[in-house]
């Protein structure tokens, strides 16, 4: 995955210098325009659009394009100059900002990833989650393949299989969770939390990951201020809102990152930067698109979002026409409808 959004961010830079330069050639040739309708207009008023037989008039006339359309240039020069270095040194830091940020976010992720990756053997905690069920060590059966990485519980009575590919501590706790669903087991959640308050590896873990999560959802956050990519955004965050998702389910989820990951996540990409402006162009194209209109982004404008759904953080995204007032709304599943 970081090496998916390692290949995207340089090819945005690559395509952020083709840019810059179409804004340079642009501005190029706004001031060999000016230069060519100077040099006709200093023509027509000395000559009258006329040719002079005149050495000395076209000597005064060459002295004049020297003086003025030589001065004029002179100063574009110097002008350009200064408007692209500065440019340059606006996006020098801009960039330098992003890849720090980049760095900072990739640093963040190989960590969530190692501690939702590295814990004790997962055959000691199918114990521990046996010995939580009413109906006891006695109805269960335990079996490892031969890598001892999968682990079977059957409940014979209830003919319950669940099965523990991974080592990762979340999992563990969203199969833990649905064990505990499928026993029809009240209290779950409690049951689950006095678990995890019980085990100080995973509960460590816990405390750990989501902290790194509030710190990176600021970064990603940070990185949208400056103009980052909004689709590489969601792809530094997909992984660890499916993580976060499962500890909501517990409330052992910090609530108000929950709902920004929701809200970014909720934002159709269109591979655009990340502003209001945007924004709004954004949605307006996946509109047309669904319901087959045809809509300017400036005749729709952003009304509101609202968290709709507990279990997901996901948000419906309402645009209204400016005119008309008709109003579009985006459900959580990314379909739109008229209201």
């Amino acid at each position: 995955m970081l090496e998916i959004i390692r290949a995207k961010y340089g090819l945005i830079q690559s395509i952020t210098t083709a840019r810059q330069v179409k804004i340079n050639n642009k501005i190029i040739l706004f001031v060999a325009t000016v230069s060519v309708i100077a040099t006709i207009s200093s023509y027509a008023i000395n000559f009258g659009f006329t040719f002079s037989d005149n050495h000395q008039r076209w000597g005064e006339f060459g002295a004049y394009l020297a003086g003025t359309l030589g001065t004029f240039l002179s100063l574009a020069s110097i002008l350009y100059v200064f408007h692209s270095n500065n440019q340059q040194i606006k996006e020098n830091k801009r960039q330098s900002n992003i890849e720090n940020y980049v760095d900072q976010a990739n640093r963040i992720l190989d960590s969530l990833q190692s501690i939702d990756n590295k814990i004790i053997s997962p055959h000691v905690y199918i114990t521990n989650i046996i010995e939580h069920q009413s109906w006891g060590k006695d109805h269960v059966e335990i079996r490892e393949n031969e890598k001892g990485n999968t682990v079977e519980i059957a409940n014979i009575t209830k003919d319950l299989s669940l099965h523990f590919s991974t080592t990762s501590p979340i999992e563990i706790i969203n199969t833990y969770l649905g064990y505990l669903e499928y026993a029809n087991s009240p209290n779950k959640i409690a049951i689950t939390k006095a678990w995890i308050e019980k085990d100080w590896q995973i509960k460590g873990k816990l405390i750990k990951y989501r902290a790194l999560t509030g710190h990176l959802v600021k970064i990603v956050t940070q990185l949208l201020d400056h103009n980052y990519d909004l689709y590489l955004a969601q792809q530094m965050l997909t992984n660890t809102y499916s993580q976060i998702i499962i500890l909501n389910k517990i409330d052992y989820a910090d609530k108000k990152i929950f709902n920004i990951l929701g809200l970014l996540l909720s934002i159709p990409d269109k591979g655009m930067k990340f502003n209001p402006k945007e924004l709004v162009s954004n949605l307006v194209e996946d509109l047309n698109k669904s319901l087959n209109l045809c809509y300017q982004e400036n005749e729709l404008k952003f009304v509101t979002s609202k968290r709709v759904s507990n279990s997901t953080g996901l948000h419906e995204i309402t645009l209204q026409h400016i005119k008309t007032q008709n109003i579009y709304v985006r459900s959580v599943s990314g379909e739109w409808k008229e209201i």
